[in-house]
């Protein structure tokens, strides 16, 4: 969940990246898919780096809201949310980040081996973004990547970018 946004969906992890593409979160057909965390991430949500996705609605269901962090008093105003974990407890995220890329940027997509690779990765946003706020993440932090399509012609991506708190 992002407060004051649409962006208020389970979440689920398939056997690849293309499983829930058009999938539900019950696993039938439907063209919208479900919000889902890399395959490449642990299903625990205990790595440093964690990529999810989401179908960009035009009426700002699923990720469709990602595209409007890309307005900076968007950005200003929805700076916080929650992961809520399958045992029920909440962990707070702040929202720091939001970046248009391709989808073959490595320095967002690949989700690997991104232990000690914090300070990169946030130089990297703070060179790149289209909106950055400096909340001061550091090594050991966890982030969260949000990911949705510009359009279904393109490569295009925006993804906002969270910490999650312990």
């Amino acid at each position: 969940t992002i407060d004051g946004t649409h962006i208020d969906y389970p979440m689920v992890q398939g056997r690849d990246d293309l499983e829930y593409v058009n999938k539900d979160v019950k696993g039938e057909f439907t063209l919208t898919g479900a919000i889902f965390l890399s395959a490449y991430n642990k299903p625990d949500y205990s790595d440093p780096y964690m990529m999810t996705y989401g179908h960009h609605m035009d009426n700002g269901g699923m990720y469709g809201d990602v595209m409007e962090f890309i307005k900076k008093d968007y950005f200003d105003k929805h700076t916080t949310g929650n992961l809520f974990m399958p045992d029920g407890r909440a962990r707070k995220m702040e929202v720091f980040a939001c970046i248009e890329c391709d989808a073959y940027d490595y320095n967002i997509y690949d989700v690997n081996g991104r232990e000690g690779q914090m300070k990169r990765l946030v130089d990297y946003l703070k060179e790149n973004s289209t909106n950055f706020r400096d909340i001061g993440v550091k090594e050991g932090d966890q982030v969260m990547a949000l990911s949705t399509c510009v359009s279904l012609e393109t490569n295009g991506r925006v993804v906002v970018m969270a910490r999650v708190n312990p």
